[in-house]
């Protein structure tokens, strides 16, 4: 029972003082003293009481103890963060950690730091959670032990999902997956499936729908061959990537499937995952109040878990619009406060999250190739002598540059602070008889340049769902005629024209309004129409010359005077 969970890289939870007094009076009794350490670890597994699994866990340590087996007293330590999971998990991984930190091995600390990482990660508090997982990277890494490296691997790529970098997790997973496949017989099943699902959702996240779909079936008919009710996340996994290829039915019917499995375990996490997808599809096939019932599910696990998967914050912009559309301004308004919530929580944790993983995980990488290279130098001492000459003069230009750079950000701001609506002067509407060169009708050309009066002033290029196959239905035209009109009357391509509308409306309300100020970027991307932060920050820089987060900064500079 128990002891299956002690391979070699999986690991748990920790312990109170009241145990340690416990400990420190407690006398192995006599039908115990002749059992050996694997007798004893025989007995927690067969016990199913959490009273004799502790009797059998403190005749383990107290057997180490009295031989002053320093190894043995850390796998006693490490029994016990396998059969409690409250904080006293914790105690227990900091005694692994102060006993053995002095005098590492291939398995300790590392194994102390994994522990604590999977116990915060848990309790998802994702900061402890990241530092604990680099230390025992770095342990692992360090002491060559494979499994814990592979462990600790796998869940710093599951922190790099929740900060969006797919394309380095995918790496990561993959890896992760060749080395699970590799040594099968060695890894633990729950392991090795959640491995797997973390590479069939990073292929989701990446919009690579059909290796997703490859890895969830892949997944679930591993489950089942292992008769483990892991099975269910694949069943999840593959309802949210029909949703994805628009088979909402299907979608649902996973989903939902999935959905009751979670619920029988109480899985908050993924079970505001499972409602926020129900709500989509809710939404998607116009069911709206079935949409607010899903979506208002997923706020109630935020606020009783203070944690939300960063896709899962469009449920309060669906809310937002939801009781906009009935002019419901009370319940708009305590959305919108939720949503800066939720975005304080999200931007807090991105932002350690991705700093810490760069600086403990990628850089490390690079500075040990830097110290290699040095050594080779340091042969040569004028070699030596000519890099940091070149080096010194790389330097100055840097500094250079980037003080240039910020005067040149400086110049642009203040043209942005005077201008007062345009970004870019764009080329006017002139109808004349000679425009009709273009093959669009006259009076289809007035049309469409009415429409796209009305689509201007009421703000709908901020739908991030439009195209221009969409805008030419709403038109009532086709999307020949649409594209030649724009490209012909406004003087720019379609995605320019609806990209500059949205960068000058971001600038407005970004110069009036201090509360969207204060939004994350991501958050603000979404609210003027982009689909991700990268494509809105590189428009953003094309037209105004400066990136959003320099604007924002000084703005609110400029307010504090």
């Amino acid at each position: 029972m128990i002891f299956k969970k002690l391979l070699p890289w999986i690991f748990l939870f920790n312990i109170t003082s009241l145990c340690y007094s416990q400990e420190a009076s407690f006398k192995i009794p006599d039908s115990l003293k002749q059992k050996t350490y694997s007798e004893l670890i025989r007995d927690i597994n067969n016990s199913s009481k959490l009273h004799e699994e502790e009797v059998y866990a403190h005749a383990y340590l107290q057997k180490a103890k009295n031989e002053k087996d320093t190894l043995s007293i850390a796998e006693g330590f490490q029994i016990y963060t396998l059969i409690y999971d409250d904080d006293r998990v914790l105690q227990y991984a900091d005694s692994i950690v102060e006993m053995t930190k002095e005098d590492p091995n291939a398995f300790y600390p590392a194994t102390g730091y994994l522990v604590k990482g999977i116990h915060y990660y848990g309790q998802r508090n994702f900061i402890n959670a990241l530092d604990n997982y680099l230390l025992a990277n770095k342990y692992a890494n360090e002491y060559k032990n494979e499994q814990l490296f592979y462990k600790s691997n796998y869940s710093i790529g599951i922190l790099k999902d929740r900060i969006g970098e797919y394309e380095e997790s995918i790496s990561i997973h993959r890896k992760n997956y060749n080395y699970a496949k590799k040594n099968i017989d060695f890894i633990d099943e729950d392991d090795y499936l959640v491995g797997v699902f973390a590479l069939a959702s990073a292929f989701m996240y990446l919009k690579d729908l059909d290796s997703a779909s490859y890895y969830n079936r892949y997944g679930f008919k591993e489950a089942n061959r292992l008769n483990n009710d892991l099975k269910n996340i694949f069943v999840l996994g593959e309802g949210i990537t029909q949703f994805y290829k628009k088979n909402y039915n299907l979608a649902f019917d996973s989903i939902n499937k999935a959905r009751l499995y979670l619920e029988e375990r109480n899985a908050k996490p993924n079970m505001a995952m499972a409602y926020y997808y129900l709500g989509k599809i809710s939404e998607a096939i116009d069911e709206k109040e079935e949409m607010v019932w899903y979506l208002k599910k997923v706020d109630t696990i935020f606020q009783e878990t203070r944690d939300i998967f960063p896709r899962t914050r469009d449920t309060y912009n669906l809310l937002t619009n939801y009781y906009r559309g009935k002019s419901d301004l009370e319940q708009q308004l305590v959305y919108i406060q939720k949503l800066i919530e939720v975005d304080s929580v999200l931007n807090s944790n991105h932002i350690y999250l991705s700093k810490n993983i760069i600086e403990k995980y990628d850089v490390p990488k690079l500075i040990n190739e830097k110290e290699e290279l040095i050594k080779v130098l340091k042969k040569d001492k004028n070699s030596l002598g000519t890099v940091i000459l070149i080096v010194s003069s790389v330097a100055l230009i840097i500094g250079f540059w980037l003080y240039r750079r910020q005067r040149i950000f400086k110049k642009k701001f203040e043209v942005l602070l005077e201008k007062n609506n345009e970004v870019i002067s764009s080329k006017k509407s002139d109808l004349n008889p000679l425009k009709e060169t273009i093959d669009v009708p006259l009076e289809i050309a007035e049309d469409i340049l009415q429409e796209l009066q009305k689509f201007e002033k009421e703000y709908n290029y901020t739908d991030t769902s439009i195209t221009l196959s969409s805008l030419a239905i709403s038109f009532k035209t086709n999307t020949n005629y649409l594209s030649k009109t724009i490209n012909f009357y406004k003087g720019k391509s379609f995605p320019l024209y609806l990209n500059e509308l949205r960068i000058q409306y971001a600038l407005e309300k970004l110069k009036t309004d201090a509360l969207f100020r204060k939004y994350t970027i991501k958050a603000i991307a979404n609210e003027t129409g982009f689909k991700s932060p990268e494509t809105f920050s590189k428009f953003f820089y094309k037209l105004t010359g400066v990136y959003p987060s320099y604007f924002i900064k000084q703005m609110d500079k400029l307010e504090r005077v």
